[in-house]
């Protein structure tokens, strides 16, 4: 007991160490917390036992009496033990449940702020049904004020009653967060996610699996109730049920290797993610500061630009008054202008951060406008494909601006397929509880030393004189902001795909 809690104390430091910047690192620290808390008080009960049993004094304990002194010096009363373990093993089961709902990403964040309270409320009625105080009230109610329809027998009936609907919530807590983690790893649609959700189910699950081994007793009365104004004595009673004696000596030393390689693994895979979710942010830190940076030229240039523009457009249309014989030259320099002043306002909406009108939208609905406003614009050496999987699936997202996003990958499809003879691929189907719109080319394709960086501001393999290389970054940004994600695959030479992933409506 005492390596499995040194064991639990390092991970925790570790824990604390790597990140708690998030919530989902402090719900994971808070349930550690707890287990340890747990374990203390049941090494502290233990040692009171230490005359009862061998197997606690040899296995649990290492015979180690310097226990006794450290129990001495604490002073703990025999109630403040009871609470602190039934605090701890509440504070775990709680804190890793609410930690499953919270890495459920498929949730409004008002319905995950529901459930929180919903499942604080089982651990909360254990905490009182089996508080030492509440039990010791009980019992002199029942035998003190001389109720004679009551006796011992149904004073321990109700106690029973007590333990079984706490064990219920119990176990099903354990089964819930299980089961959420696993929904998380069923609807991941990145490999990088998915392989995280895994090593997260498999630290749980080894983690729950050592719970249930040692606190397969819980809850248990823990002390011999005397009645209000007399010493509860929590010892008086045998050490029943809390020996662990059906695993063995053997088998606890087993589960003490056990833990001590869960622990290790979940560390590794804490470590190895943290590093991951690091250079994202840095990514992310790399295109905020590059936008802002690229935004402050890009509007000085537009507002210069267009001012010349202005001007150019208002000499032309004197001079087309003036001289009637340059009217149409004067005419071709205005649409030239009016054209220039269309593409700045283009790239000035890309270059400055869009203001999202949420609406729940039909994905059907979505791909049959996108039909309609990219037909005109595709050159008639490529087929555009419609297929859509879906009858309907309802997605909260800006419908204008998803369909600029997808006006603007379906233009380069175009691009990269050039003259040849081609087709473009525009699909839709479901994946989990992501909504999946594709754009899939036999274009010319993206290496795979440019593919990571397609997204990034101003990065083009085109001409720039033709493109800026705001596109893809635009549409990433548009994407994200509506709480979804755009993959691409490519090989050179067969072409591209690009994913659109978009969260379903919870309404």
């Amino acid at each position: 007991m005492i390596i499995i809690f040194l064991i639990l104390v390092i991970l925790l430091v570790a824990l604390i160490r790597f990140d708690l910047r998030t919530s989902l690192s402090r719900w994971i620290v808070a349930s550690i917390s707890g287990l340890i808390l747990a374990i203390f008080s049941l090494i502290v009960y233990s040692v009171n036992m230490w005359d009862f049993s061998y197997f606690v004094r040899k296995v649990l304990l290492l015979n180690n009496r310097s226990l006794y002194f450290w129990v001495y010096y604490l002073n703990l009363s025999a109630f403040t033990v009871i609470r602190l373990l039934n605090l701890g093993i509440a504070i775990f089961l709680y804190c890793s449940t609410t930690f499953s709902f919270a890495y459920f990403h498929y949730m409004t964040y008002s319905v995950k702020k529901r459930y929180k309270f919903y499942l604080l409320i089982p651990p909360v009625f254990f905490l009182i049904s089996f508080d030492p105080l509440f039990t010791n009230a009980v019992y002199h109610l029942f035998f003190h004020l001389q109720i004679k329809i009551f006796s011992a027998n149904m004073f321990f009936r109700l106690i029973d009653i007590l333990t079984i609907i706490n064990k219920v919530w119990m176990i099903g807590y354990l089964l819930l967060s299980l089961g959420m983690i696993w929904r998380s790893l069923h609807y991941a649609y990145h490999d990088q996610i998915r392989q995280k959700t895994f090593m997260l189910f498999a630290n749980y699950l080894t983690l729950y699996l050592s719970f249930s081994i040692i606190f397969y007793w819980v809850p248990r009365l823990m002390f011999t109730p005397r009645g209000l104004g007399l010493t509860a004595r929590m010892y008086a009673k045998p050490y029943v049920g809390l020996n662990l004696r059906f695993i063995g000596s053997t088998g606890f030393y087993l589960l003490i290797f056990f833990m001590t390689v869960s622990s290790a693994f979940f560390l590794i895979s804490i470590y190895k993610y943290n590093v991951i979710s690091q250079n994202r942010r840095r990514q992310r830190l790399f295109l905020e500061t590059t936008y802002k940076s690229a935004n402050i030229g890009s509007q000085a240039f537009i507002h210069a630009f267009k001012n010349d523009l202005f001007a150019i457009q208002t000499l032309a249309s004197k001079g087309g008054d003036n001289l009637e014989p340059s009217a149409e030259n004067f005419s071709s320099i205005h649409a030239i202008s009016s054209t220039c002043l269309n593409r700045l306002d283009h790239l000035h909406k890309m270059t400055s951060k869009p203001r999202m009108n949420y609406t729940v939208e039909s994905i059907p609905s979505i791909v049959k406008e996108i039909k309609t406003a990219v037909t005109p614009f595709v050159p008639k050496n490529i087929d555009l494909i419609i297929a859509h999987h879906i009858r309907s699936l309802d997605v909260l997202v800006d419908r204008s601006q998803l369909i600029e996003v997808m006006r603007n990958l379906i233009t380069n499809s175009c691009e990269s397929i050039g003259e040849k003879e081609g087709r473009i691929l525009l699909q839709a189907y479901q994946k989990g509880r992501w909504g999946v719109i594709e754009i899939e080319d036999n274009g010319e394709g993206i290496s795979k030393a440019n593919l990571r960086k397609v997204f990034n501001p101003y990065y083009s393999t085109k001409p720039s004189t033709k493109n800026w290389g705001l596109g893809l970054s635009f549409c990433q940004q548009i994407i994200q902001m509506m709480d979804g994600d755009i993959l691409v695959k490519s090989e050179e030479g067969k072409g591209t795909t690009f994913s659109v992933y978009l969260s379903l409506s919870p309404l």
